[in-house]
């Protein structure tokens, strides 16, 4: 549960806020984990948004702090690759455990990659969100300069990645038009499988690293 960037009211949002802080707050005394919280976001910047980037940073970091009061992960948004330096300078500031879990959300050949490969470094327990948006944009230079960035990963990319629908927007090429269903999952897997090895054999290992990243990261 969190803020996006871009569909929050400037005018409302200590209201919402406190909203969130309280849906927190009773979360975290609900003895059943399967009907916790179990994560603030999705939170970030976003360029296609109507409110100015000071008010979606000072939003960002109020969730930050909610986060590490209740010990939860968090999801991160960004839209725009001029943003992530600030982003991540953002978590660092705010964020001194470097074990904090995190999940970065929507990797595609429009993120600044080399801004990705520090917020990787930086905190060990965090994860990349690949989703169908992969496998857009064939035949460009920066979809090329992308391909390339994951080949080169390879070694450890199962232990960082998470996949993720963005449900019912970007599903994979192959389904463009349509709404984005779970299975589209399985070929985004196949699609990345296929960039790193040139082939679908990796498939399942792909998405049972996914899988257990994902209980890792969210304790379920």
């Amino acid at each position: 549960m969190g803020i996006h960037p871009k569909y929050f009211d400037p005018h409302g949002v200590y209201k919402t806020l406190d909203d969130l802080q309280n849906h927190l707050e009773i979360s975290h005394h609900i003895s059943n984990p399967k009907n916790k919280i179990v994560a603030v976001g999705e939170c970030g910047l976003d360029e296609t948004a109507m409110t100015a980037i000071d008010q979606q940073l000072f939003v960002l970091q109020k969730q930050i702090d909610l986060a590490n009061r209740f010990h939860l992960p968090i999801v991160i948004h960004c839209r725009g690759p001029h943003l992530y330096q600030k982003l991540f300078d953002c978590l660092k500031s705010r964020i001194p455990d470097k074990n904090f879990p995190l999940h970065w959300h929507c990797i595609n050949s429009n993120s600044d990659l080399h801004t990705i490969d520090l917020f990787l470094n930086q905190y060990p327990n965090s994860y990349i969100g690949l989703n169908g948006s992969i496998t857009y944009g064939n035949n460009t230079e920066k979809f090329h300069k992308f391909q390339n960035w994951l080949i080169n990963r390879s070694p450890f990319l199962s232990e960082r990645l998470i996949f993720e629908t963005d449900y019912p927007y970007l599903p994979p090429q192959n389904l463009h038009g349509k709404y984005d269903p779970p299975t589209a999952l399985i070929a985004t897997a196949i699609y990345l499988s296929k960039a790193v090895t040139d082939s679908d054999e990796n498939v399942y290992s792909y998405i049972h690293s996914s899988n257990i990243n994902i209980k890792s990261l969210y304790n379920l």
